[in-house]
């Protein structure tokens, strides 16, 4: 697709070109393409019928994945998140290895300890991940949920949310069930402290595990908040704020 770089703009479509704006700039696509009718019955496009039976699997599952986080969008950017998800989960089908090509599941694949691995580490906020803001160790417990984080210094083991005063860190404790389209989520105690020397030992708990089918999904999330009138507000922008996948199983 040509990106346009000249004085000449145009608005919407004319003839059989469509411009197409996003962040990253704008560009000219041209209409065309094979027919339905030609992808549904001839042989040499066999394997794009495969790829698009197993389309609608990934959507599924990375919608299932953006629903059950999707309180995450209140504090943190979350930018090409659909994409960036679904290029994911593509690599999760893809180690589906006993189903045959187009019937590949990200439910089988997601099993595997490579599938697993996949997710673990997934930052919802593009531009920042979890370890460039939180500098300390933390601990997770998967069969309670719990994480610790022993004597967190905030002013000097947090980095980033410039403007900020506070800071508030919570967990959060899924069972994704790819299977069947379903998932429960629990949130922990959110801990919030002042951005200064004082050390504290966190503790993240929750009342009880998610109940399910499926695999245990942790998240952990940082968020920075300014206090004004007794009042604690997040950053607005939440580029700051992050909270990544830090477990699968």
């Amino acid at each position: 697709m040509a990106k346009l770089s000249s004085l000449f703009k145009f608005e919407g479509t004319v003839d059989d070109y469509t411009v197409v704006k996003n962040s990253k700039g704008t560009f000219l696509r041209r209409k065309g393409g094979l027919s339905k009718e030609r992808i549904a019955t001839d042989p040499k496009l066999k394997r794009i019928r495969e790829n698009n039976m197993e389309f609608g699997t990934l959507a599924a599952a990375s919608k299932l994945i953006r629903t059950t986080f999707s309180k995450l969008k209140q504090s943190i950017r979350v930018q090409y998140l659909t994409s960036r998800l679904t290029s994911i989960i593509t690599g999760i089908k893809n180690q589906d290895v006993t189903s045959a090509r187009g019937l590949r599941k990200v439910a089988i694949g997601i099993v595997s300890d490579e599938g697993k691995k996949l997710l673990k580490g997934f930052n919802f906020n593009e531009s920042k991940v979890l370890s460039s803001v939180l500098q300390n160790t933390y601990t997770l417990d998967s069969a309670t949920g719990a994480i610790t984080i022993p004597g967190l210094i905030p002013g000097l083991d947090i980095l980033g949310g410039v403007g900020a005063n506070r800071v508030g860190l919570q967990s959060y404790w899924a069972k994704i069930d790819f299977e069947n389209g379903e998932s429960v989520m629990s949130e922990s105690n959110l801990v919030k402290l002042a951005l200064d020397g004082t050390a504290t030992d966190v503790t993240l708990s929750h009342a009880a595990p998610p109940a399910g089918d499926g695999v245990d999904v942790f998240v952990l999330s940082v968020i920075f908040y300014q206090t004004m009138n007794g009042n604690d507000y997040v950053l607005l922008n939440g580029a700051h704020n992050v909270a990544d996948i830090i477990e699968v199983v």
